[in-house]
């Protein structure tokens, strides 16, 4: 468990998406997803940003901090507020509102690490679903002081607002804000509350993800390097750092500077056999050089669009094991020929290539040389089977949404 030491450093307001730890599902287990953390490369907030607000006279800051530890210094978003007591019924909620964090499509749960303050007040997350529609689900009461985590499943019932308002969650779903509530009795007006990360536990289905290739040198015929605007780079095999012994596949790269217009990419490409007949989530277990780089997968549909996503793709901003994911039913992805918005479609899709690129034309601060390496790429097809009727309001938690 964490331990706050004296200094906390205020550095202003970004954040950072990083992919998950690998994760090898069995039959029935959830699978957890990073989707939100604050460490890493100061230039994450290209995935998201956030801006605080305050509702029936509440009011709320947000800002990145360096925590000391027990761990070390940890990068986390600090939420102060001030909630003056209910009045007339309603009540008073300090919400950092977060736009361009979209989930993954099989989400059942959602995993948060957070700083307790002990205050009596309710922590909360508000999700919009693809109409529009916002379902507030109360995932903790402050009430025990220091580091902890807490889940909220999908399938509880929240209360919910907007879109076509039927309770009923139509995917694909985005986080909408993270909230503080006044909460009941003697629940303190002032506080602050420490966001270390956000899990997302994923319904990959009674069985593991469905293979669609291996790295392993057995493997090796079907992959090849590709590139363009650059150098370029190969794909070769190596050891495994983790787990000497096994063979994973090894893309080297050396990129150029990202131009106003064009392309720069390598990447490596295959021709697989199976093809994605709906949608489902893209997973594939990736070694990070912390290059500040982007990867992303491109795709084909039936039509012979070929689809780049997710959009913004996710920055390398690791070393070690992690797995990228992208949901093909989201909008995160964008049509590259001819150039178009998601979603992509029509179905079914095939497997095109994974590619590394520079961050630009506007940033400068990618490496453009590295190496990445690749496990397994997996695909987890439909959507988890919490699609249900919220009859009734949480009666833990009252959300008054503000007025339109």
């Amino acid at each position: 468990m964490r331990a706050l030491g004296p200094a906390v450093v205020a550095v202003g307001l970004f954040c950072a998406v990083a992919p998950a730890q690998p994760a090898l599902p069995g039959a029935g287990t959830l699978t957890p997803l990073t989707v939100l953390t604050f460490r890493g490369s100061t230039f994450g907030y290209r995935r998201c940003h956030f801006g605080a607000a305050g509702f029936k006279g509440a009011a709320a800051k947000a800002e990145l901090v360096d925590v000391d530890s027990d761990e070390g210094w940890l990068r986390c978003l600090r939420i102060t507020y001030h909630l003056p007591p209910a009045a007339g019924g309603e009540v008073p909620d300090a919400n950092v509102m977060v736009a361009g964090l979209e989930l993954p499509g099989n989400v059942a749960s959602l995993r948060v690490c957070f700083l307790d303050d002990g205050s009596g007040n309710e922590l909360a997350l508000t999700l919009v679903d693809g109409t529009g529609e916002r379902f507030c689900h109360g995932l903790a009461r402050l009430a025990q002081p220091g580091w902890r985590t807490a889940d909220v499943a999908l399938s509880a019932a929240a209360s919910h607002w907007g879109g076509n308002d039927d309770a009923v969650l139509d995917y694909p779903l985005r986080l909408g804000a993270i909230t503080v509530l006044r909460g009941r009795g003697e629940a303190g007006e002032h506080g602050e509350v420490l966001i270390d990360s956000m899990e997302a536990l994923c319904d990959l289905g009674t069985l593991p993800p469905m293979s669609l290739a291996s790295f392993a040198a057995a493997a090796a015929a079907q992959w090849e390097a590709v590139s363009e605007g650059c150098e370029g780079g190969t794909f070769d095999h190596a050891s495994d750092p983790a787990e000497p012994g096994r063979t994973v596949g090894r893309l080297a790269y050396r990129l150029r500077p990202q131009p106003a217009e064009g392309s720069v990419y390598a990447g490596v490409t295959a021709q697989l056999d199976e093809p994605l007949e709906a949608p489902g989530t893209l997973l594939v277990d990736l070694f990070g050089d912390a290059s500040l780089n982007e990867v992303s997968f491109e795709l084909v549909d039936a039509a012979g669009v070929r689809w780049r996503g997710p959009e913004p793709p996710m920055t390398v901003d690791w070393v070690g094991w992690r797995t990228v994911y992208a949901f093909t039913g989201g909008r995160t992805w964008r049509g590259i020929t001819p150039d178009q918005e998601g979603p992509v479609g029509p179905y079914p899709l095939r497997f095109r290539s994974i590619r590394v690129q520079p961050r630009g034309p506007w940033f400068n601060d990618s490496a453009m040389e590295g190496v990445l390496l690749l496990r397994d790429l997996r695909f987890a097809p439909g959507l988890p089977d919490v699609l249900q009727t919220c009859a009734s309001e949480m009666t833990d938690l009252r959300h008054v949404p503000p007025a339109p």
